[in-house]
């Protein structure tokens, strides 16, 4: 990964600091929003569940996506791209793991942290594709 440069000094106080910044940000709003009605975690696997039995069609639409996406990143990015490869795995998975349990079925609202990985990922697919086949003809500028 990234941050394999890091002593291990310095890196697990790191992860510990941000461990303890989302837990005050978590529970203060959980303290904010004692007294408001629901619960902190709404389980929504069986409304996706429902939800993808009865709309077959963009189901598979949904699920052949998430596969290209991520068969891009496994697949098409090469050794330059493995910033945004890191970056879509690290936040795209546990996106993807919590959006079929705890997320509302066929709201992709929930990726909007990984859409900017996502578009790298296609972008750098595109380009690598493109420089692969294309017989591109490099003109020397006489200056």
């Amino acid at each position: 990964m990234q941050f394999s440069k890091i002593e291990r000094k310095r890196f697990l106080p790191i992860v510990f600091i941000q461990i303890i910044i989302y837990l005050l940000i978590r529970l203060s709003l959980i303290m904010l929003f004692r007294n408001n009605l629901g619960e902190l975690l709404e389980f929504h696997l069986y409304e996706h569940v429902s939800a993808y039995i009865q709309n077959p069609i963009s189901s598979i639409v949904l699920f052949c996506t998430i596969v290209v996406i991520i068969s891009i990143s496994i697949f098409a990015l090469d050794n330059k791209a493995s910033f945004i490869r890191n970056s879509l795995i690290a936040i795209g998975c546990p996106t993807l793991c919590l959006y079929f349990f705890f997320g509302v079925p066929f709201e992709i609202r929930i990726f909007l942290e990984t859409y900017p990985s996502i578009y790298l990922t296609i972008c750098l697919a595109a380009i690598f594709f493109y420089n692969r086949f294309a017989n591109v003809k490099r003109i020397k500028i006489a200056g």
